[in-house]
């Protein structure tokens, strides 16, 4: 078998790999590389500093602040109403606030740093490299003074302006960047002037953290997910290794062209990544075939050890998540070794039904796709449509599929839709009896779904370690979701797809959000806000009644 170093010594793949990184490197089109890893585009809770990188990202929603007396200059649009609160609610204090600097390109903070470089001691300390600054994000504000001479200077913690911004900047979602004593975590000197935008929630956590901000990402997996090279090819720049990232979050060598093109892949659909980034993604050194029960354990040499059983496998510390479903091509690209121990025992059977599982945790492999998947909200049914796009994404577990592209899943939704009004004359807001009888039962046609009632979060763990998927109906607005639309659907639908002991969080995937994959909700928090809906329109909910529709294979 030829490696997959010779193939790309052949002189049309060096052609072409040439031309791909004219494309990508020296044109520029790349808008992200990342030692960032950013969040499915919206990177408002991505950590940004001398490591993490934000490529040549440039946001796509920006506003200009001329009405808040800073024309020209701009901000996210996420952010651009509570920034407006903030200063109106300043100036009602007394408070004149000035903006100095908000978004700034890639090409503008290259320039403004090598001024910097050049002419100060010391830049580094409060000069960030292109690609390295919070501006460049659309998230980030340098406040000011009518006092010039307190501006950008550690004396604007004293003025009003200052002090208020301290005391009163997070209602608004805005934060501190660089706090005082910080510097040997953040990296840049203390910068009272600084502040990005996280969101009303999310800073006030935040502030009774006792960390910085960076440090406070980083921790925080709810606002800050190292997934969006999720499902990519890799390779890093200088190398001609070719990597998958899993969706799992792992990447996984691709040994040769053969397995490159038996899973149908383009060689245009390379990512070039820095080293950094690679270095970062944990390596998969777990493989199962397709839906054999049977992992093995591979090694540096292309050598696979059969782990002979599932208290084996959980003792030696690995990561049921980390384990790869490879096909035949890749799985016999790596020699075996004969004299292992016979295949798994009966105690981690499950995993044969797609589910990686420890002794206290499990997590079912189920696609995403929200409830309006290119966002288009003002579509009645797909505005409506959680019940079923949550559905949708429970049969594609029933039918092992793991793919669910945006367009289908959005043709989906419109047909059940239309199909509910046509033969029901309702399809806005289904209770979760009628979701099992009219969507999985009538429409699927699937009838391994039950209805639990009188329920609480043990029962819904239960279920999940039994290997079945769990789908309730909850109060959203008690779920408290940062990126629902305040104040949140009453009656919303959600898949349940894991449960973290470690955490104490259930992990879902909740269409309500484009952001709703392995979205995760602390176990106390969903188990108040289940409450199943009448049949209808926004119908008056006179009982509480915390049921789950329970999807077996």
């Amino acid at each position: 078998m030829n490696s997959i170093a010779d193939f790309l010594k052949k002189p049309q793949t060096i052609l072409f790999i040439i031309g791909l990184f004219f494309v990508f490197t020296i044109g520029g089109i790349v808008t992200y590389n990342s030692a960032a890893l950013l969040r499915e585009g919206d990177y408002i809770f991505n950590a940004v500093n001398k490591k993490h990188s934000l490529g040549q990202y440039k946001p796509d929603d920006l506003v200009e602040l001329a009405e808040l007396g800073a024309p020209g200059k701009h901000i996210r649009i996420t952010a651009y109403s509570r920034l407006k609160s903030l200063m109106e609610s300043a100036a009602d204090d007394g408070v004149n606030l000035k903006i100095l600097s908000a978004y700034r390109s890639y090409r503008e903070q290259q320039s403004l740093h090598a001024y910097y470089e050049t002419n100060y001691e010391g830049a580094d300390r409060f000069s960030a490299e292109a690609g390295h600054s919070e501006h460049q994000l659309g998230a980030a504000i340098d406040f000011g003074s009518a006092d010039q001479n307190t501006n950008l200077r550690q004396s604007f913690a004293n003025t009003a302006e200052g002090l208020w911004l301290s005391g009163n900047a997070w209602r608004y979602g805005f934060v501190l960047s660089y706090p005082d004593g910080k510097e040997d975590v953040t990296g840049y000197m203390y910068e009272p002037w600084h502040f990005r935008f996280i969101g009303v929630e999310a800073s006030d956590r935040f502030r009774t953290s006792g960390l910085s901000l960076l440090e406070y990402l980083n921790l925080a997996p709810q606002y800050f997910d190292k997934e969006s090279l999720r499902g990519e090819l890799i390779q890093v720049r200088g190398s001609v290794e070719v990597y998958f990232v899993t969706g799992n979050g792992y990447k996984r060598h691709i040994p040769s062209p053969e397995v490159f093109y038996s899973y149908r892949n383009e060689w245009d659909r390379i990512i070039f990544v820095d080293p950094d980034t690679s270095n970062e993604i944990p390596e998969t050194k777990l493989i199962r075939l397709n839906a054999d029960e049977k992992v093995f354990f591979t090694n540096e040499d292309g050598v696979k050890s059969w782990i002979s059983s599932a208290d084996e496998f959980n003792k030696s510390g690995y990561d049921w998540g980390s384990v790869s479903l490879v096909n035949k091509t890749e799985f016999d690209f790596y020699k075996i070794v004969e004299d292992e121990a016979a295949g798994l025992n009966q105690e981690s059977s499950s995993s044969a039904n797609g589910m990686n599982v420890s002794s206290e945790s499990v997590l079912l492999e189920v696609p995403f796709a929200a409830q309006a998947p290119f966002g288009n909200w003002e579509d009645p049914r797909q505005q409506n449509g959680c019940e079923e796009a949550s559905a949708i994404m429970a049969m594609k577990w029933v039918n092992r599929d793991t793919i669910l592209p945006l367009d289908s899943a959005m043709n989906s939704i419109i047909e059940i839709s239309e199909y509910e009004q046509r033969v029901y004359g309702e399809y806005r807001d289904t209770s979760a009896a009628d979701t099992i009888s009219r969507i999985f039962n009538d429409h699927f046609e699937y009838y391994k779904v039950r209805l639990a009632k009188n329920i609480r979060a043990k029962d819904i763990i239960r279920e999940l370690k039994s290997g079945n998927l769990v789908v309730v109906p909850a109060n959203g607005q008690k779920l408290k979701n940062p990126f629902f639309t305040l104040p949140g659907p009453i009656e919303h639908m959600l898949v349940i797809i894991g449960y973290d002991s470690k955490t104490g969080e259930f992990i879902t995937n909740d269409p309500g959000t484009r952001h709703g994959k392995n979205f995760r909700y602390k176990s106390q928090v969903l188990e108040d806000a289940l409450q199943d809906y009448p049949t209808g329109f926004h119908e008056p909910i006179e009982n509480i009644n915390k049921v789950m529709i329970v999807v077996e294979r």
